[in-house]
């Protein structure tokens, strides 16, 4: 299959290049409608390892189908086209993949969009001008994310509500479950992080980009809650 051609089967099913190391493939899934600039990004990859594994998707809505059914390790999208999906895309993916870096890729950085880029808080930006960049943006994303993937669903569900400023009582009313067993799942879940503070937790979430600053990510609350 030529460089930058859509593969849209369920599984991952090539590497950029090279024979298959005996390690565990890097698995990236790309959102990028257009082919040139696909192949562009799997030349950069090529050069980082010769067993990453790129699954290319043209649309959003296949694209979040992806991310649920796969093990992606990094999320890269194409700015514009994730955009034009609504103002939630970018929160939705962070749902559905905390663990991987997502990376925003753009033609050109307007002054209007940068805004709304701080908004999204991806792990990184990249330039496709400047696409020598992509290497160390996702190795610099996958181990500040490392610490999520240790999480259990129920202790990510936790670390966002605390983050949102619920409190322990409120978030066991929510769920259902004891003010103990909150507790607990919090516990965990700081000692995983390596945190000590509730303060600590809200600066995390926001940093990871799964609340907003202003605490407003009301569809992530839903998806997480679902």
């Amino acid at each position: 299959m030529p460089p930058g051609s859509t593969q849209s089967t369920p599984n991952f099913s090539r590497s950029v290049s090279g024979p298959s190391s005996p390690r565990r493939p890097l698995r990236v899934l790309l959102l990028e409608p257009d082919a040139g600039d696909a192949a562009l990004v799997e030349r950069a990859l090529a050069e980082f390892r010769s067993d990453v594994v790129v699954r290319r998707l043209e649309t959003c809505d296949a694209f979040e189908s992806a991310v649920v059914e796969s093990a992606a390790d990094a999320l890269l999208v194409d700015y514009q086209l994730v955009r034009r999906c609504g103002p939630a895309a970018v929160a939705r993916l962070r749902v559905l993949r905390p663990a991987a870096p997502l990376i925003l890729l753009l033609r050109s950085l307007e002054e209007d969009t940068v805004i709304e880029l701080l908004r999204d808080a991806p792990d990184d930006i990249v330039l496709k001008s400047n696409i020598a960049r992509l290497v160390g943006a996702i190795e610099r994303g996958i181990l500040a994310r490392r610490p999520l993937a240790d999480l259990s669903p129920r202790q990510l569900e936790v670390l966002v509500q605390v983050a949102e400023g619920l409190s322990t009582r409120e978030i066991a009313e929510l769920r259902g479950l004891s003010i103990k067993t909150i507790e607990s799942h919090r516990g965990a879940m700081m000692k995983r992080l390596g945190l000590h503070d509730v303060a600590g937790l809200v600066r995390y979430a926001v940093t990871m980009g799964l609340v907003r600053a202003d605490g407003r990510y009301p569809e992530t609350r839903a998806m997480i809650a679902g």
